[in-house]
């Protein structure tokens, strides 16, 4: 028997009130903390290893919404691809697409502490750009 789909509705979501995690099938779980804020998670295996990608709080992403973004993140991992870590590149290559830069050989891209720190090479040394990913 296939694994049921879709299992939550729209009235369910606004009903719950219970602090947990509800199962919509296909990853897709309603997470209800102890202060009652409800939001979408999208839980998923790599290797082995659990995942968790947040997909929004309830009262800005709909039902039907979290179903496309869990669909669109199923897509990714069918292709081999990690969702949280194309999400971070998308995050990095909007942050990067405000700066007026053109990468040079001498150029760094490196990951300290959470943030994604870009040497840019200058001739009287190098200078740092911080840019915070979250």
């Amino acid at each position: 028997m296939a694994r049921q789909q879709q299992r939550l509705s729209a009235l369910q979501v606004t009903k719950l009130t219970k602090p947990g995690l509800y199962g919509d099938g296909g990853g897709l779980t309603l997470q209800i903390t102890t202060t009652g804020a409800k939001s979408w998670l999208f839980r998923y295996m790599v290797a082995g290893k659990p995942f968790g990608m947040g997909l929004g709080p309830t009262h800005t992403v709909s039902l039907a919404e979290a179903r496309q973004k869990a669909l669109d993140a199923r897509k990714l991992l069918i292709d081999g691809i990690n969702p949280l870590a194309a999400k971070k590149q998308n995050r990095i290559a909007a942050a990067l697409a405000d700066v007026d830069y053109t990468y040079s050989p001498g150029d760094a891209l490196f990951e300290n502490g959470g943030h994604t720190v870009l040497l840019i090479g200058v001739s009287s040394g190098l200078t740092a750009a911080n840019i915070s990913v979250a």
